[in-house]
This record gives structure tokens, C-alpha cells and sequence, in this order.
């Protein structure tokens, strides 16, 4: 009712801000009232779309994040790749999103299955196995395979107990990841830094130093 009653058009930005309220508050369908005003705009940043996303996925919507996911490719979006690094025993490792082809990556997603498993058991919101392509895939992005949770799987593999981790990424770390990360800094009793292009996040016994807040939402 606010932006309706706006003296000057809306832009993208002004409904991009709903757009990212609504993804914090849960509200599905104000919020994707907001996502159609901005996709009928010109020039539109694949950020919204991402906004989109995680609106559903917070909601359960998995099967609207699949659907979202197979347009953005038909309609040939895409996403800067996620880029992490991690310091094991004095040598630097990289890890992309998705990376399949680390010498250890079944003991990593092992490891990331086993976090993933235990936050469903403690009541986290994610999607219910299925059949369907598009929703596995989104599943294995959101869930195991963004490159910081990689690199900190690596860095829990090959260090000792109780030993700190430190992770640098190449792009914000979006809200799935900051939660997942708070849960496995409880549940392995470790510290865990992660420094992104936006903050520097130190978890330690499930809370982050960022106190959740400030960079969800971002658009580029």
C-alpha cells in the first residue's frame, strides 16, 4: 500500500526491499507480488531471482525453487561461481560450488549429509527427498554443496578436534549457509571464521558474530 501510494514510480530497488522483507518474514505472496513488478522492469539483476529463491526454500517451496532454478538456465542467468579457501597444515585448498572432483569428496559430502541429516532431526526446514531432478539439485546447492560448507568439511576431515577453522569466500554467504554453519560449530564444538566479500562471521557454539543481521538480501 506504501510503494502504490508513492509519488514516483517504483523502481526494482523499492521492490527488491519488499521483495527481501518478505523473504525474512515468510510472506509468500506479498512477496511474490513484489517479483512479478520487478520482472516486468527492464535489465533485472539475477539477484532477484536469488531473493526469490530463498523465499521459497525458507518456506518449504522446494518444488517453486526448482521451477525458479530451470528458468533462470532456459533463460540463460547465471550466477557468479561460490569460491572458498581453507589453510590445512600450511597449504591453501579451493573449493567451487558443487566441486565433485576433490580427492576426498566423498569423505567431505559424507560428513555434510551427516550435519544435514542431524539439522532435519533437530526440526531445521529443508526439502523432503525426491525423485525429481530439479528439486534434488536444488537440495545439494542449498544444502551440501555451496563451497564454504566444502571447505569447512575439508578443514574438520584433516585437523584436529577442537582445532579453529578459518574459511575465505569470493561472494556473501547466503542465509542457508550462516545457519548450517551455526549448527556445526555447536555440534563439533569448534570455532569457525568465515570471511565473505561483505563481513567477517566468527561462529562459535551456534551464534555468530554478526548477530544475524546486515547482509541477507544483497542483490548482486
Amino acid at each position: 500500500e506504501i510503494i502504490q501510494k508513492m509519488p514516483v514510480n517504483p523502481d526494482p530497488a523499492i521492490w527488491g526491499a519488499l521483495l527481501n522483507a518478505c523473504r525474512i518474514h515468510r510472506r509468500v505472496e506479498l512477496g511474490e507480488l513484489a517479483a512479478r513488478r520487478i520482472f516486468e522492469m527492464e535489465k533485472v539483476s539475477v539477484g532477484y531471482y536469488i531473493l526469490l529463491c530463498n523465499l521459497y526454500a525458507g518456506s518449504g517451496k522446494w518444488d517453486e525453487v526448482a521451477r525458479l532454478r530451470k528458468m533462470m538456465r532456459e533463460t540463460g542467468l547465471t550466477v557468479d561461481p561460490g569460491c572458498s579457501w581453507v589453510e590445512v597444515k600450511g597449504k591453501v585448498h579451493a573449493f567451487l560450488s558443487g566441486d565433485d572432483f576433490h580427492p576426498q569428496i566423498k569423505e567431505i559430502n559424507a560428513i555434510l549429509e551427516g550435519f544435514y541429516q542431524k539439522m532435519k532431526g533437530a526440526g531445521f526446514s529443508g526439502p523432503e527427498r525426491s525423485s525429481v531432478d530439479e528439486v534434488e539439485s536444488s537440495k545439494a546447492e542449498i544444502f551440501c554443496g555451496h563451497s564454504e560448507r566444502l571447505a569447512i568439511a575439508f578443514g574438520l576431515i584433516n585437523t584436529v578436534p577442537g582445532m579453529p577453522i578459518w574459511v575465505t569466500k569470493n561472494l556473501y554467504m547466503c542465509e542457508s549457509c550462516h545457519s548450517t554453519i551455526k549448527f556445526i560449530s555447536k555440534v563439533v564444538r569448534r570455532e569457525i571464521s568465515v570471511r565473505d566479500t561483505e563481513h567477517f562471521h566468527h561462529f562459535k557454539d551456534g551464534v555468530c558474530s554478526c548477530g544475524d543481521e546486515g547482509y541477507w538480501g544483497k542483490t548482486r
